[in-house]
């Protein structure tokens, strides 16, 4: 498919001053089952008409292509190349569903701290009714990020426990909980309890 836009010459902005025409041309390739596996945008062309190729061209800074890979089991399109090159993945469950995306797919396809611009991974899971039920972002800092149905966040990461860390959880107030390891949750919750005792017993001498 070859398509051409054209801009009326004639157009006028709102100060009523025309707008000046400008070409733009993008060709598309498609495969024996009509999916499209390619586009290429060629800008103007350097102002010259665009006869399609028959082949899917080279990327270049001045032809821009984007193509479709689809898994050959389900026909469904699972990956992606951008315009720059970059691989970007859908991977999916028996029942079609995305249980992860994977951008800057590179080698296994496993997060690295070394390359954190590579294999940008977010994973999801489903609750029986099939809706969504977490929504988890790998850091390459072993840092996790799960978005809860109620709009809440579990964070994972590496720490070392130490009394700076204890406080820093009870500066977060009501606003966050340990949910493991258990030791640093009884840790806050003991810190809370001598807190609650020390404001009983400043009320009871007053």
């Amino acid at each position: 498919m070859l398509l051409w836009f054209e801009t009326d010459s004639n157009i006028v902005n709102g100060n009523g001053a025309e707008v000046n025409s400008r070409f733009q041309s993008t060709a598309s390739w498609f495969d024996g089952f009509g999916r499209a596996i390619a586009t290429a945008n060629y800008g103007t062309n350097g102002g010259t008409a665009l006869v399609r190729p028959a082949t899917v061209p080279a990327r270049s800074d001045n032809v821009l292509v984007s193509e479709t890979r689809y898994d050959a089991a389900t026909g469904r399109a699972f990956r992606t190349i951008d315009p720059a090159g970059k691989d970007h993945r859908t991977f999916v469950d028996a029942l079609g569903r995305t249980v992860r995306t994977v951008a800057n797919f590179t080698g296994t396809g496993t997060v690295s701290a070394a390359n954190p611009d590579q294999n940008v991974t977010v994973e999801m899971t489903y609750h029986p009714s099939g809706q969504i039920a977490t929504l988890t972002a790998k850091n390459p800092e072993t840092q996790q990020f799960e978005v809860q149905p109620d709009g809440s966040l579990i964070v994972q990461f590496e720490v070392v426990p130490s009394h700076e860390l204890t406080n820093w959880i009870l500066k977060l107030g009501c606003h966050a909980e340990v949910l493991e390891p258990t030791s640093l949750r009884e840790e806050v919750k003991k810190e809370i309890a001598r807190m609650l005792r020390r404001y009983d017993s400043a009320i009871s001498q007053s």
